[in-house]
C-alpha cells in the first residue's frame, strides 16, 4: 500500500492512527500496540498476503531466540553457536528470495551455460526488518538489551511507516517510547507537527520527485534499449534522477517520522540535507543515516574498523560499501556502484591523510577564500555522487556504459527539447493552468522547475530545520543556516493560520495531482 494513494490517506492511515489512540483511551498500552501491529500485518500484505506468513514467522523466531540469549542459563560457547545459526537463517532467507537468482546468473555467467531463473517474489521490506531484527539478536548476545515483552517487539518490527523502506530502527531508539499509561494520549502539538511532516513529505514526492522520475526515465529507457545519448540529454537524465532519488528518499523519510509523531512515537531521522555535503564522507553521514549506522556498527567495527592499519581500514571501507550496493539489489550495477562509493571514501580519507600532513597544501588552500574551498569541495562531491547514480539506477551495465559516454561528450552536444519540452509541460499544468500552452512557455517551465529544485536542494532548509523546536525526532539536527537573515524568522514552523494555510494547499495540491498508478518509492524494491 502506497503512501501517495488514496486508500492510504483517506482510509487506512485515518483509521490505523484514530483506532491506535482510541484503544489507547479505552482499554490501554497493550491493547493499542496489538492494534497497531494488527493494522501493520494488514498494511505489509496488501501486497502479497502469502509474505505475511513469512514476517510473522521471521519475528517469532527472532524474538524467541532473542530471549534466549538475553535471559537462558545458557553457556557462552551456546550462545554463540545459538548467534550464529539464527544470524546464518536471517541471512539465508534473505540471501533466498533476494539473490539466488543473481548468484545463478552469475555462476553461468563464470562457467557457461544457462539457467532456468527461480519464480522467486522479493518480499517487500525483507532487507530492512531483517537487519533490524539482526541487530536486535547482537545486542541481545552483547547483554545491551534485555529480552522484550512480545508484543513490544511484534510492534518494532512491523510498525507499518517504517516496515518497508526504513529507517532501520534500533530496538533501544523504539521500545522504551512504549513503556508509559498515558504514552499515547492524544496531543495536539505532535498531531499538528506529524501532521505537516508528513504534508511536506507528500508534497515533495508527487509534485517533485515524480516530475522529475518524468524527465530522467526516458533517457534510461533510452540507454537500456542502446539508443545513443547527446552529452546534454545524459546528463539532464542523470541529475534529473539524482533529484527524483533525494526528494522520493526525502519524502518518504518526512512521512515516516509525521505519522510515528501522530501517535507520539518519534522515529530516528535518515535524510538530511546529503547533497549539501562537501565530501563523501560527510554525504554518508547525511544519507540513509541508519543504513550507515548498522554497517557501520555491525560490519565495518566488527572488522576492525580505523584500528587496524591504513591498508585494512580502505580494505574494510571497500567491503562495507560493496555489501552496502548489493543490500540495495542483487546485480552488477548495484554492486559497482557500491565499489564506486568504496573508492570515493577511500580517497576521501587518503586525501585527509595527505593533506593533514603537507605543509604546501595547507598553505595554498588558506591562501583562498573559504567559499571558493568550499565551493570547490561541494561540487566535487556533487559530481562524484550524481556519475555514482548512473550505476545505481541503469538497467545493466552496458546502459551504463552508453550513459557515461555520453556524459563525457562522445556523442553531441544538442539539447534534449522532447524531454525538456514535456517536463515543461507539467509544471505548466501545475502553475499555469489557463494560460497557452506553447512550446516556448513550455521550455521556459522546465527551467524554471528544474532551477527551483535545485534552489531548494542547496539553498534551503530541510525539514527537521523548518520544524526547529518543534521537532523531536531522534538525532534532529538544530538550525544552522541563515538566508538573508529570514530562515529562523520566516520558515521555522510555529502553530499559526499562516503555516496551516500553507501546509493545507500543499496537501491539497498534492492529493489533486495523484495519479491512478501512484509511483512506487524507489526504495519499496530493496
Amino acid at each position: 500500500m502506497l503512501f501517495n494513494s488514496y486508500i492510504f490517506l483517506f482510509v487506512f492511515l485515518p483509521i490505523s492512527v484514530a483506532g491506535f489512540l482510541v484503544c489507547n483511551r479505552i482499554w490501554g498500552r497493550q491493547s493499542a500496540l496489538v492494534w497497531m501491529t494488527s493494522t501493520s500485518f494488514l498494511f505489509y500484505g496488501w501486497h502479497i498476503p502469502e509474505f505475511v506468513v513469512l514476517l510473522a514467522a521471521s519475528i517469532l523466531v527472532n524474538y524467541t531466540a532473542g530471549r534466549a540469549l538475553a535471559f537462558d542459563q545458557l553457556s557462552s560457547p551456546k550462545k554463540k553457536y545459538l548467534l550464529v545459526a539464527v544470524i546464518s537463517a536471517n541471512i539465508g532467507v534473505l540471501g533466498y528470495f533476494k539473490y539466488a537468482n543473481f548468484f545463478l546468473e552469475t555462476i553461468a555467467l563464470l562457467y557457461g551455460g544457462q539457467v532456468t531463473a527461480l519464480k522467486v517474489i522479493l518480499p517487500l521490506g525483507i532487507s530492512f526488518f531483517t537487519f533490524q531484527q539482526i541487530a536486535y539478536l547482537v545486542d541481545c548476545y552483547a547483554g545491551k538489551t534485555a529480552g522484550r515483552n512480545f508484543v513490544e517487539y511484534a510492534f518494532f518490527v512491523t510498525f507499518f511507516p517504517q516496515l518497508i523502506a526504513g529507517p532501520i530502527v534500533h530496538h533501544k531508539e523504539i521500545i522504551p517510547q512504549l513503556i508509559g499509561s498515558n504514552r499515547f494520549s492524544i496531543s495536539a502539538e505532535n498531531f499538528a507537527v506529524g501532521l505537516t511532516i508528513f504534508g511536506i513529505g507528500l508534497f515533495k514526492k508527487v509534485i517533485i520527485a515524480d516530475t522529475m522520475g518524468a524527465l530522467a526515465n526516458p533517457g534510461f529507457d533510452s540507454a537500456a534499449a542502446g539508443q545513443v545519448l547527446s552529452f546534454s540529454e545524459a546528463w539532464i537524465t542523470t541529475t534529473a534522477f539524482g533529484l527524483e532519488i533525494y526528494f522520493d528518499f526525502s519524502a518518504y523519510s518526512d512521512m515516516v517520522i509525521g505519522i510515528g509523531r501522530m501517535i507520539n512515537v518519534n522515529l530516528p531521522i535518515n535524510f538530511s540535507s546529503p547533497y549539501q555535503s562537501t565530501n563523501i564522507i560527510d554525504f554518508w553521514r547525511r544519507w540513509h543515516i541508519t543504513l550507515s549506522r548498522f554497517l557501520r556498527d555491525y560490519l565495518y567495527i566488527p572488522l576492525g574498523g580505523n584500528r587496524v592499519g591504513k591498508f585494512r581500514r580502505y580494505n574494510n571501507l571497500m567491503i562495507v560499501m560493496v555489501l552496502g550496493g548489493l543490500w540495495h539489489g542483487a546485480g552488477w550495477t548495484y554492486l559497482a556502484w557500491g565499489a564506486l562509493h568504496g573508492l570515493y571514501l577511500i580517497i576521501n580519507h587518503g586525501w585527509r591523510f595527505i593533506y593533514t600532513r603537507s605543509t604546501l597544501l595547507i598553505s595554498v588552500a588558506t591562501k583562498l577564500p573559504n567559499s571558493i574551498r568550499k565551493l570547490c569541495c561541494w561540487g566535487t562531491t556533487y559530481v562524484a555522487v550524481t556519475i555514482a547514480w548512473v550505476f545505481f539506477r541503469a538497467e545493466n551495465l552496458t546502459a551504463v556504459k552508453t550513459m557515461l559516454a555520453a556524459m563525457a561528450g562522445q556523442t553531441g552536444f544538442q539539447l534534449p527539447r522532447d524531454a525538456m519540452l514535456q517536463f515543461g509541460h507539467v509544471w505548466h499544468f501545475i502553475f499555469l493552468s489557463g494560460i497557452p500552452n506553447t512550446q516556448t512557455i513550455k521550455l521556459g517551465m522546465a527551467t524554471f522547475g528544474v532551477l527551483s529544485i535545485i534552489f531548494i536542494v542547496f539553498f534551503c532548509p530541510n525539514t527537521q530545520q523548518i520544524m526547529g523546536k518543534y521537532n523531536r525526532a531522534l538525532g534532529h539536527e538544530p538550525v544552522r543556516q541563515k538566508l538573508f537573515g529570514y530562515i529562523e524568522n520566516r520558515l521555522v514552523w510555529k502553530p499559526s493560520s499562516a503555516f496551516a494555510i500553507v501546509c493545507a494547499l500543499m496537501v491539497v495540491v498534492s492529493i489533486l495531482l495523484l495519479k491512478s498508478d501512484q509511483s512506487e518509492f524507489i526504495y519499496f524494491q530493496f
